[in-house]
């Protein structure tokens, strides 16, 4: 299954991106650059040796994803059970992005998402930027008369949350998981929702700017971290219920599973 939606993703961003995903499902994945693990393994595979793959991986500070089958016959494998299940969750929630599924298509669905927001925080997997525009030789006058019009002004934030806070917010929440991607590598950094890039490179002043703003929203409890070593985190329950007041809803299978 796993290997079906990063064919997917390559079919279609590999060309946009100029990035392909290579998955591999043998043992020799030392090399690899991100790790998704089942919690049923397959016989000759024992739960140790499982967890001894994932821990490799988080000393490494590569992105791990970690699948719970809900199914009822997943257990049945190499004497994994609910009790595994549950000191999986405890052992590794906030290192790795923990999640689980009832059927194949909700797991295709919360993959692909979470594989799209750890490709754009990992340095080696981050889209390749394209190539400068050529100048604009357009006269004047026709590119003024072929200028979109104005985008509507947004509406004055609320005074207890700022207006990029409000704005980071907002798209997470446009986001079918209310995913944010936070990256920080010394003086860079890299905030990240629903495909949009908020902090302009090298621009020392609207870095902190951007990080006081995220800040905010974590010392509000208006977002939780979804693990991945601190990189992704999650809308939370408190987010939502103020999201609300402004008349904004989740999308996606977080508004199916009732999260709000």
């Amino acid at each position: 299954m796993a290997c079906d939606v990063i064919r997917e993703w390559n079919a279609a961003h590999a060309l946009r991106d100029r990035k392909a995903l290579l998955p591999l499902s043998d043992g020799g994945s030392a090399h690899c650059d991100l790790l998704v693990a089942f919690l049923h393994p397959t016989p000759g595979a024992p739960m140790e040796t499982m967890e001894m793959e994932i821990e490799s991986y988080l000393t490494d500070q590569k992105p791990v994803f970690i699948y719970l089958s809900e199914a009822r016959t997943a257990f049945g494998h190499a004497g994994a059970t609910h009790e595994d299940a549950e000191r999986c969750k405890s052992r590794y929630a906030g290192r790795a992005v923990v999640d689980s599924f009832k059927d194949e298509k909700e797991f295709r669905a919360r993959f692909a998402q979470q594989l799209e927001a750890a490709l754009q925080l990992v340095p080696n997997l981050a889209p390749v930027a394209p190539p400068e525009p050529l100048p604009d030789t357009e006269p004047d006058s026709r590119r003024t008369a072929a200028a979109p019009a104005a985008a509507s002004p947004s509406p004055a934030p609320l005074a207890e949350v700022s207006e990029l806070a409000r704005r980071l917010l907002f798209a997470a929440c446009d986001d079918p998981e209310a995913y944010i991607g936070r990256l920080k590598d010394g003086p860079t950094l890299k905030l990240q929702a629903n495909g949009e890039q908020f902090v302009p490179p090298g621009n020392p002043a609207a870095t902190a700017q951007w990080e006081a703003a995220f800040q905010e929203l974590v010392e509000r409890k208006y977002v939780r971290d979804a693990g991945c070593h601190g990189r992704l985190f999650q809308i939370s329950t408190e987010g939502f219920a103020w999201l609300k007041t402004q008349g904004k809803s989740p999308v996606g299978y977080i508004a199916e599973l009732g999260s709000v």
